[in-house]
C-alpha cells in the first residue's frame, strides 16, 4: 500500500506541474487513501514514519493546489 501510495502522490505531483490540477486533486485524493490504508496497517515505527512522510507530501501539494485556480476542463 505504501508504494502505491508514494507513486501516486508522485503522479499528483507530476499532474500538478503540467497545470492539470484537476486530475492532480483526483490522483493526491487517491493517494492519501492508500496511506490510510497503510497506515491502519503499519504495525513497525519503520512503517509509521513512511506513511507520515507520505501524508506530509500530500499535504504540501494541497496547498500548492490551492494556490493554483483550477482551469475548467475542455470538452475533448
Amino acid at each position: 500500500e505504501m508504494t502505491g501510495a508514494r507513486n501516486k502522490l508522485e503522479r499528483a505531483r507530476a499532474l500538478a506541474q503540467q497545470g492539470r490540477n484537476r486530475d492532480a486533486i483526483r490522483m493526491a485524493e487517491e493517494a492519501d487513501a492508500d496511506a490510510q490504508v497503510a497506515r491502519a496497517l503499519a504495525g513497525s515505527e519503520r512503517a509509521k514514519r513512511a506513511v507520515a512522510e507520505v501524508e506530509a507530501g500530500l499535504a504540501t501539494l494541497r496547498q500548492e493546489l490551492q494556490r493554483t485556480p483550477v482551469a475548467p476542463r475542455s470538452p475533448q
